[in-house]
């Protein structure tokens, strides 16, 4: 038997209609759900963004940290601090708060200006340990008081 014809026009939903979405999106996403995992992936794009920024800074400061003997490393075993080395990566921190200033997260913040504190702190005391010491090393120009709280 065949259906009867009514006059009216078939309309069978195509892939493009909201009928057939909705029959082929699964039962328990409901646009609640849909729209908390879009913030859940920006959460976490944010939190991989604040530990690839914290990677870059601690790339920097452990370099430093070896050359003032503040972190034991094969490569520095029985050798003196090397002051002009860590200057150098002290100054390339320096360079990226610079950079970077007003353009990353309190905790970001936080993490590169303790670190600079630590680290120059650090080199000022091996700078004045050094025989001639007061801030002259090899020519170069040790750090003030302002460059250690960031000309505040």
């Amino acid at each position: 038997t065949e259906a009867a014809d009514t006059g009216a026009p078939s309309v069978a939903p195509d892939a493009t209609s909201p009928a057939s979405s909705a029959a082929t999106r699964p039962p328990d996403i409901d646009e609640a759900t849909a729209g908390s995992s879009s913030e859940a992936a920006d959460d976490a794009a944010a939190d991989d963004d604040i530990n690839a920024f914290g990677e870059l800074v601690m790339a920097l400061a452990q370099p430093a940290a070896m050359a003032l003997g503040m972190i034991d490393h094969p490569a520095m075993a029985g050798r003196d601090p090397d002051p002009v080395l860590a200057k150098h990566y002290i100054d390339l921190l320096g360079t990226l708060r610079d950079k970077t200033r007003g353009n990353v997260s309190p905790q970001e913040e936080q993490l590169l200006m303790g670190l600079l504190s630590e680290l120059r702190m650090q080199y000022v005391a091996v700078a004045k340990a050094r025989p001639g010491g007061g801030g002259i090393i090899g020519g170069a120009q040790g750090f003030s008081g302002s460059d250690i709280t960031g000309g505040r």
